[in-house]
C-alpha cells in the first residue's frame, strides 16, 4: 500500500483518468488542437495537482502522528488479512444449521431446561452453609424439582427455611398452620454433602404439601393413611430420579409398596410407573370411612392410575400378578 505515494503510481492514476475521459467521448468530434488537446492537458494538470496535494496532506498527517508509510501499509495489510479470515469462518447460526441439517438428528429436549420458576431456598445463618454448599444444595433441589414438574406435579415453589443440626437428622417440621416460615427443613451436618439426603428432605416436603398431610380436620387414622401415601410417593420418585431403589438394601418384607412399585418399574419401565403414580395422585379420592386397611386404600387409587396409562389393558395382568406376589391382591 505504500507504493500509492510513489510517482509511477501517480502516472498510472493520471493515465486511468485520461483514458476514462477519452472513452466518455466528451470532446469527441471537436477540433483537435483548439479543444481536445487543451482539454486533455487541463484534466492532466488538475489530476496531478489533486493527487500530489493528497500525497502532501497525508504525509504531513502521518508525520504529525509519528507513523511511517511502511508501518501504515503493514497495518492495513494485516487488517485486510484478518477480515478475510473472519469472513471465511462459519457463523454460529451456520454451525447450528449444519448440526441440525437433515443428515443429522436434531437435539432432543432435556430435563436440564429450566422452567420459568424454581423453588426459592432460604438458608438459616450457619457457618456450615458455605457458598459452595448452598450452590450444591440448590442444584440438587432444582434438579429434582424439574423432574417432578416434567412429570406433571405442581410442586411448591416456596420452601421453608433450611436448618442444619448435629448428627444425620433429616425431616420437615411444621410448628403450626400459616406460611412457610412456620416450618423448617432439617438436614444433619453429616448429610450436608450427601446429594441423596438433600433430595430426600425436599421430596418429603413436596409430597407432604401435595397430600396436605398436616390437615387438622382429618382424623388420626386418615392422617396416618395420607402420611404413608406421601412417604411412598416421595421414596418412589427419589428412587426413579436416581435410577436406584433407595429401599433395596432393606429386608424384603419391609416397605412393601416402595419395593412393589420398583418391581413393576423394572418390568414395564420408568415412564409407565412414573405416570401411573402421577395419575393416581391426580384422580385421588378422599378416604372413605369404611376404608380401614391402608394397602386396600392405596391399591384402589394406584390401579386407577395404571388404568389411565395402560393401553387397552395390555399390562394389567402383569401388574396384578406382581401385586399378588407381594401380598397386595386386588379384590
Amino acid at each position: 500500500m505504500g507504493t500509492f505515494f510513489y510517482t509511477p503510481v501517480f502516472a498510472m492514476f493520471g493515465a486511468c483518468i485520461l483514458l476514462a475521459f477519452h472513452r466518455a467521448k466528451i470532446v469527441s468530434g471537436k477540433p483537435t488542437f483548439k479543444v481536445q488537446l487543451p482539454a486533455y492537458l487541463l484534466l492532466l494538470g488538475i489530476t496531478f495537482a489533486c493527487l500530489y496535494g493528497a500525497k502532501v496532506l497525508v504525509t504531513r498527517r502521518l508525520k504529525e502522528a509519528h507513523i511511517s508509510i511502511p508501518d501504515l501499509a503493514a497495518k492495513i495489510a494485516s487488517d485486510v488479512v484478518s477480515s478475510l479470515a473472519n469472513t471465511m469462518k462459519p457463523t454460529p447460526n451456520a454451525q447450528v444449521m449444519e448440526k441440525n441439517s437433515p443428515a443429522q438428528k436434531p437435539p432432543t429436549p432435556s430435563l436440564s431446561i429450566k422452567p420459568k420458576e424454581e423453588p426459592k431456598l432460604i438458608f438459616k445463618a450457619s457457618s456450615l452453609f458455605t457458598v459452595e454448599r448452598k450452590r450444591r444444595i440448590t442444584d440438587e433441589v432444582g434438579a429434582l424439582y424439574r423432574y417432578l414438574v416434567h412429570i406433571g406435579f405442581d410442586c411448591p415453589k416456596e420452601i421453608p427455611p433450611l436448618e442444619t443440626v448435629r448428627g444425620s437428622a433429616l425431616g420437615t417440621i411444621q410448628t403450626g398452620p400459616g406460611t412457610i416460615f412456620n416450618g423448617k427443613l432439617v438436614i444433619g451436618e453429616k448429610n450436608l454433602d450427601n446429594p441423596e439426603s438433600i433430595r430426600k428432605v425436599f421430596a418429603y416436603y413436596v409430597f407432604d404439601t401435595l397430600f396436605n398431610v398436616g390437615d387438622p380436620s382429618r382424623g388420626d387414622r386418615e392422617r396416618l393413611f395420607y402420611g404413608n401415601a406421601s412417604l411412598i410417593f416421595s421414596e418412589y420418585y427419589l428412587s426413579s430420579f436416581g435410577e436406584k431403589n433407595i429401599r433395596a438394601s432393606l429386608k424384603p418384607d419391609s416397605y412393601t409398596w416402595q419395593n412393589t412399585l420398583w418391581e413393576i418399574r423394572k418390568k414395564h419401565g420408568k415412564d409407565f410407573v412414573d405416570r401411573a403414580l402421577f395419575y393416581s395422585y391426580k384422580t385421588w379420592r378422599p378416604k372413605d370411612s369404611k376404608e380401614e386397611n391402608f394397602d386396600t386404600f392405596f391399591l384402589d387409587r394406584f390401579l386407577y392410575g395404571v388404568g389411565i396409562v395402560d393401553n387397552n389393558f395390555q399390562n394389567h395382568a402383569s401388574v396384578v400378578a406382581i401385586l399378588k406376589a407381594r401380598g397386595l391382591s386386588p379384590q
